[in-house]
């Protein structure tokens, strides 16, 4: 971040109405073709359907690049052991303010995230972590979101339905569209299009779509090489380690965010 960022986080607080600020953020990979990958995601997916989510509808969850509240705020929703064991903590944090009566303010600045996976398989299991915190919180929405992948649903339409020439025009068709809106999305946000990683766009939107669909399919994530069970309220569950017993921290009573949300 810059030498604004603090007061742009600081600043929507004074108005005692907004109990959290959160914060928008881009990805920079580091170095890799894994950490080009999981940029990709972040901008071109993540990014603009958060900047749709927040159009469309009040925001009532936070971002993890930036999450500022008052200390009374904080007490009101229970303290950070209302989200301790929240796979989507940081999602959590926003919408218990919300639900407290708090407004959440989403400040005027994007956060510069470095991305540095060490290799495909951490990303694997990265993203597959992203995929199951997204289907915890907004199981519906994020299912229906699978269509949206036009590239990888072409292709799947080539292979069940037998339209070979119509799938094969439609997969290029939604290549030419990704790579047009990615190049709009870069210059908006003041950067160089990346066109040397056109030839990577098929393979992150397959990535994504596969990611969701086996997101589906199973229940447990790793974090830090550690193993959790995803519960059906969104709280994590450690799997048995080397003393061979499942621990999970004592909580409050479940909250379940779809409840009072639409999907």
């Amino acid at each position: 971040m810059g030498p604004t960022y603090l007061r742009a986080v600081v600043a929507p607080l004074e108005d005692r109405t907004v109990g959290l600020v959160t914060c928008l953020y881009h990805g920079v990979a580091h170095r890799g073709i894994a950490s080009r990958l999981n940029a990709m995601f972040i901008n071109e997916w993540f990014l603009p359907g958060a900047l749709v989510g927040a159009r469309l509808e009040p925001l009532r969850h936070a971002f993890g690049a930036t999450i500022a509240c008052r200390r009374d705020t904080l007490h009101a929703i229970g303290g950070f052991e209302a989200v301790a064991d929240h796979l989507a903590d940081d999602y959590m944090l926003g919408w218990l303010a919300s639900r407290h009566g708090f407004r959440v303010a989403l400040a005027p600045y994007l956060v510069e995230n470095v991305v540095a996976e060490r290799d495909l398989r951490s990303l694997f299991f990265h993203e597959l972590r992203w995929a199951r915190t997204l289907r915890a919180v907004r199981p519906l929405s994020y299912l229906c979101s699978l269509a949206t992948y036009g590239i990888p649903v072409s292709l799947l339409w080539a292979l069940v339905g037998g339209a070979g020439r119509a799938a094969s025009l439609a997969a290029g068709a939604h290549v030419a569209l990704r790579c047009l809106g990615r190049a709009m999305l870069y210059r908006s946000l003041g950067r160089r299009v990346p066109w040397s990683e056109a030839w990577l766009v098929p393979v992150r939107d397959t990535a994504s779509f596969v990611l969701g669909v086996l997101s589906f399919l199973g229940t447990t994530v790793r974090w830090h090489d550690e193993t959790f069970r995803v519960r059906r309220d969104g709280r994590l569950t450690q799997l048995a380690g080397a003393d061979g017993a499942s621990r999970h921290a004592a909580a409050p009573a479940p909250i379940n965010p779809n409840s009072e949300e639409p999907a």
